[in-house]
């Protein structure tokens, strides 16, 4: 904790990323070392492995073959089968 007259060093890094794509951390299902996310294809929620790039506390970038719009829905909802997830749930 810092009190007065105490002092810090930080350092901030950021990126300068053009069409990124990114999605919440807690959107993203980790196994076996690869990285996965639950996207809507043809009215039906398909299991997609995505590659990740810079990430932070909140979001994560991801590469992969997606369009604008998208749906992304987050993975740990235990009332849903992982292979067969309803629409409208994200």
């Amino acid at each position: 904790i810092l009190k007065p007259g105490m002092t810090v060093s930080c350092e901030i890094y950021y990126a300068d990323l053009e069409d990124a794509w990114y999605v919440a951390n807690d959107c993203l299902e980790k196994e076996g070392g690869k990285y996965y996310i639950f996207v809507m294809e043809k009215k039906r929620w398909a299991r997609k492995e995505v590659g990740i790039g810079p990430r932070n506390n909140h979001h994560t970038v991801i590469y992969g073959n997606f369009t604008k719009g998208t749906e992304v829905m987050r993975p740990r909802n235990p009332d849903l089968a992982a292979t067969d997830r309803p629409a409208g749930h994200q």
